[in-house]
């Protein structure tokens, strides 16, 4: 089985959940549709790691 990081407890716009799901390398997170701002704050944070941490994606 895997990790799957959600935001179950309730919607928020903090972004942490996506810095904890990078960081337990958990491959999945479940947030919804970025249709809304506190849903889309989650999807850039994500970005903002993808674009900072690409130079090292060959490593693993």
């Amino acid at each position: 089985f895997g990790i799957i990081i959600s935001h179950r407890s309730g919607e928020t716009s903090d972004d942490i959940i996506a810095d904890i799901s990078v960081g337990t390398n958990s491959g999945q997170i479940k947030t919804g549709a970025p249709a809304r701002s506190d849903r889309t704050a989650k999807y850039n944070q994500l970005l903002r790691i993808s674009e900072t941490c690409s130079q090292y994606s060959r490593l693993f």
